[in-house]
């Protein structure tokens, strides 16, 4: 069990970190942009928000 709680704390902490460089690398080059509509763009970062927001939930969830 100790090794599935920790693969989702892992899975959380990758996930918050490539959110983070993507938002700062977003921040420092505006002129990059997606050729895809922004309601699918906007659908992608929900998804991956939502899948960051249960791994963490199943880490503290999980028993020992």
């Amino acid at each position: 069990m100790k090794k599935k709680k920790l693969m989702f704390f892992c899975g959380f902490i990758i996930m918050f970190v490539v959110m983070v460089f993507f938002v700062l690398n977003a921040l420092q080059h505006p002129e990059l942009s997606f050729d895809i509509p922004l309601n699918v763009l906007y659908l992608l970062y929900l998804a991956y928000v939502v899948i960051m927001i249960v791994f963490l939930v199943k880490f503290l969830t999980t028993k020992k």
